[in-house]
């Protein structure tokens, strides 16, 4: 079987779910949505970041964003190539072993994780939904979180 959607019981492995106790970032701010924070990152401008983090929900982050885009504001110099690792690093925050988010990401066993959508971003998913259209970048990040997760449960296992 193969999680093919991130809706309802899989919500929470999209970048637009809010986690109840804040993702933290590297500078120690704490942000409701990896979206939010993803968002935030293509920019230079300290304005630009803090209206997107401000954002009341990821989708909106988004919208805010794609906004400032259209507007001119200028994006980090090399996004399109350090956005995965971008990406990467925020899931790895959602995603902290030991956390209820880890637990929830653990207990897809060895899903495929296919970030089906219709919006066409075969980017970050596929489109539409249970092909396979598209590059699943997002899908392929979450596995390898829960591989991670699943290595670092199987050594703590072994040293209790």
């Amino acid at each position: 079987m193969a999680i093919e959607k991130f809706q309802g019981d899989y919500f929470f492995l999209s970048s637009m779910y809010s986690v109840k106790s804040g993702i933290e970032l590297a500078s120690g701010l704490i942000v409701p949505t990896v979206e939010h924070a993803y968002q935030a990152a293509k920019f230079y401008d300290p304005n630009a970041q803090e209206v997107i983090l401000a954002a009341r929900d990821g989708y909106k982050a988004k919208q805010i964003a794609d906004g400032l885009e259209q507007q001119g504001s200028p994006v980090k110099h090399g996004w399109g190539e350090t956005r995965v690792i971008v990406m990467t690093d925020l899931v790895d925050r959602k995603f902290r072993a030991g956390t209820r988010m880890a637990n929830l990401l653990l207990a897809t066993d060895n899903e495929y994780i296919s970030e089906g959508n219709t919006r066409g971003d075969i980017f970050w998913g596929v489109d539409p939904p249970g092909s396979d259209v598209g590059l699943n970048m997002l899908g392929h990040i979450l596995m390898d979180q829960r591989s991670v997760l699943n290595t670092a449960t199987a050594k703590s296992k072994k040293l209790s």
